[in-house]
């Protein structure tokens, strides 16, 4: 499907309301631009104050996905066990 992101979050969120959500399923909705949807997902919590250490395995994971991008990959590469997990229901 060629949906605008916005439509594409809308989607999501329409999902979501009835079924909890994988971040598979999100990667897969939003195809090319998933890039944009995984990196916000790990840049939310440097929104709030947080303890040290943790900062560096979000900026780690956001090298990794920087890295992906550079070498023209059409979508991320996440773990299997990572997107298969259905935690992002509490957003």
């Amino acid at each position: 499907m060629n949906l605008r992101f916005s439509q594409d979050i809308q989607s999501l969120l329409q999902r979501l309301a009835e079924q909890p959500l994988t971040l598979g399923d999100i990667l897969g909705q939003t195809s090319e631009r998933s890039f944009s949807v995984v990196i916000a997902l790990l840049v939310l919590p440097f929104l709030f104050p947080m303890p040290p250490g943790l900062t560096g395995p979000f900026g780690a994971a956001c090298l990794l996905l920087s890295v992906q991008m550079l070498l023209r990959r059409r979508s991320p590469w996440i773990p299997k066990k990572i997107a298969k997990d259905s935690g992002l229901n509490n957003l």
